[in-house]
């Protein structure tokens, strides 16, 4: 087992990964964790990716994320509001939908997002950009502190709970601890 810490200034977090595992780095505060779904086993990150190829990205996060702010009527600005408009759709079952239009440089597209309470209470987003995309990307917390994203093919189907279901569980299986420390007071 590899014993690996992701910290920022504020915050830590130890996971205990498998040997056969070969973590990312991009900096302190995050990991990438190359694996194949649906098993999530490993997968080497130099590796020719395929259907089952998904990334794992970990990064500690204070806050509210967008799919939080999303849910609850606040959502990021990400470019000026007169090329965006997002509207709540009518629910199905648990989710939550929400479409956003888009226009970036002078093409239209639309983000429908699925939002959903997980069964540990976390808000999970699911977002869809329609056929241009062979992918849905997923955006949810591991406690406080955790922010998880990652995309998936949309060949494994659109049953985001049981998706969402087994990559949290996989990923709680290799958290050790998460924390919030006082950066005015020495460790």
């Amino acid at each position: 087992m590899t014993r690996l810490e992701l910290s920022s200034h504020t915050l830590r977090a130890i996971f205990q990964l498998p040997e056969q595992y070969q973590p990312v780095r991009y900096h302190a505060g995050h990991m990438s964790l190359p694996c194949r779904y649906p098993d999530l086993k490993p997968e080497s990150p130099g590796a020719h990716k395929t259907e089952e190829s998904v990334d794992l990205q970990v990064t500690l996060q204070k806050g509210l994320g967008r799919v939080e702010l999303l849910m609850a009527g606040d959502g990021p600005v990400l470019e000026p509001a007169y090329l965006r408009q997002t509207s709540r759709l009518e629910p199905i079952g648990r989710y939550q939908i929400y479409q956003e239009d888009r226009l970036q440089a002078g093409l239209k597209h639309t983000l429908v997002t699925y939002a959903f309470h997980a069964d540990d209470g976390a808000i999970v987003g699911v977002e869809d950009v329609g056929e241009s995309m062979d992918k849905y990307h997923f955006c949810r917390r591991i406690g406080k502190f955790i922010c998880v994203q990652y995309s998936l093919s949309k060949d494994f189907g659109d049953d985001f709970i049981d998706i969402d279901n087994r990559t949290s569980k996989f990923l709680k299986s290799l958290l050790v601890k998460a924390w919030e420390i006082d950066p005015f007071v020495e460790e």
